[in-house]
């Protein structure tokens, strides 16, 4: 035999040791499967006789002295110290059975262990105290994986064995607090929306139902909105609006929670004192979704507020800056005139030395100039200015009628500026007046009721239609 072959022997008989020494180490007990698969097989570390027995508390003291309760009412959990916070009941309850009747794998005995600080259960230890509804109370020690990765050491408080459970278990039990977090968004269905309102930075923007869309609709529409905000009296551009600013909703989730944080004292060090964006959503079920956000942190997350709720979360980024550098001017529908062709009765236009009528279905009213007058469009958003102190050179009146079916009563609240009135036979009349002042030599200022304008147009396009009637 030559001196390489002999080499070779000595270090397989070597390794053959060490193997050997390191399962000698675990004395995996008699008749327990190292590597079962099916856990209803194993032995239990904890175990329930009784089927009612529930875990009613957790406290992990593992860094982030995390305690959790269970509601004996609804059954829910929460943290015990920080009330309100939604946590995701799933998490919870995969946590807490997995304490319930917790299964082993093996164990190390005491004679064969190397002390309890080479297992991580002295200093780093997860050290969970864990309450039953039976009155008992059991406390659980927590160190690292063993060297394969399948299994965590554990010991429980009372016994003098190391013993090894599936580290699933175990990782759960060094949860964060973050872990436990219902990432949802309070629920709301964005597209059957019935309120719309929200600060953008300076701008702020409120939309409500507005009128029918057509002689075919005799219901308030809540996919027709007017600005009762920034924008008064102009109606949203949904296509725009829904695509750019409130879809992108579906994709934002709550990543964490400051735990830590006193929003009586803290909220101007994460933004959230003026926050730079608000929204609040009313669907047609009564859900709301309203929030706040504020400074963007250096992981790329934004401090986030949900109202009423006294915790301040993090969020990604990216929506809520997406929803910020939208162009807030592509909200708003370019059409001037927000009654369309078939609910108007009569149409009058005055200006430049003209007073004329225009009627609708009349055989010789100007269709050509009726229908440009409906398809005005506005050049161009600006901020409200008041041009009360402006002479009108031309105004525009429009007068209608819609019937009165399925009106829902709620929405007539919204009716302060005498746009809609209700006959005697419960019909609802209408009447809107267009002003076009003088804004530069190249424009017209828009305003609706003597209000504020917020949009201009070219003043030869309306010199040019108005002019021809």
């Amino acid at each position: 035999m030559n001196k390489r072959t002999k080499k070779l022997i000595l270090m397989a008989v070597a390794l053959l040791v060490l193997v050997g020494a390191y399962f000698a180490t675990l004395d995996i007990r008699p008749g327990v499967d190292w590597y079962a698969e099916v856990e209803q097989e194993l032995p239990r570390l904890i175990a329930q006789e009784d089927e009612e027995t529930r875990v009613v508390a957790m406290h992990m003291d593992n860094g982030y002295n995390i305690r959790l309760a269970r509601d004996e009412e609804s059954g829910l959990w929460h943290f015990a110290d920080h009330l309100g916070i939604r946590l995701n009941q799933i998490t919870v309850l995969t946590a807490a059975f997995s304490v319930l009747d917790l299964p082993y794998h093996g164990y190390i005995s005491p004679e064969q262990m190397l002390g309890l600080e080479v297992y991580g259960l002295l200093e780093g230890a997860s050290r969970v105290t864990i309450d039953f509804s039976d009155g008992t109370r059991q406390v659980l020690y927590v160190g690292n994986q063993t060297p394969d990765g399948r299994f965590h050491y554990a010991k429980l408080e009372g016994m003098d064995s190391v013993h090894l459970i599936d580290v699933r278990a175990g990782r759960r039990m060094f949860y964060n607090h973050n872990d436990f977090l219902d990432r949802d968004l309070p629920p709301i269905n964005l597209v059957a929306l019935d309120e719309i309102e929200f600060r953008v930075q300076e701008d702020e923007f409120i939309f409500i139902p507005g009128p029918p869309t057509g002689v075919e609709h005799f219901a308030w529409m809540r996919d027709e909105f007017i600005s009762h905000g920034a924008g008064l009296g102009m109606r949203l551009d949904m296509n725009f609006a829904f695509g750019a600013v409130f879809n992108p909703l579906n994709g934002l989730i709550i990543n964490g929670v400051i735990i830590d944080a006193d929003v009586n004292t803290d909220l101007a060090r994460f933004g959230l004192l003026e926050p730079s964006l608000m929204m609040k959503l009313t669907d047609v079920d009564g859900n709301v979704l309203h929030f706040y956000a504020g400074y963007e942190n250096e992981d790329g997350n934004r401090y986030f507020m949900l109202s009423g709720e006294p915790f301040i979360y993090t969020v990604p980024a990216g929506v809520l800056n997406h929803i910020e550098d939208v162009d807030r001017t592509r909200l708003f529908q370019r059409r001037v005139t927000d009654v369309i062709i078939s609910q108007a009765d009569t149409v009058r236009v005055r200006g430049q030395g003209q007073n004329v009528t225009l009627r609708p279905n009349v055989v010789d009213a100007d269709s050509s100039a009726y229908r440009s007058i409906f398809g005005l469009s506005w050049d161009s958003y600006i901020d409200p200015i008041d041009m009360s102190s402006e002479p009108a050179v031309w105004t525009l009146e429009i007068e209608g009628h819609i019937l009165e079916e399925n009106i829902f009563p709620r929405q007539l609240e919204y009716v302060t500026d005498g746009y809609f009135t209700v006959q005697s036979d419960g019909s609802i009349r209408y009447m809107v007046t267009y002003t076009f002042h003088g804004f530069d030599e190249l424009f017209y200022a828009i305003s609706r009721d003597g209000g504020y304008s917020v949009s201009v147009i070219s003043r030869n396009v309306v010199d040019r239609i108005f002019g021809s009637i």
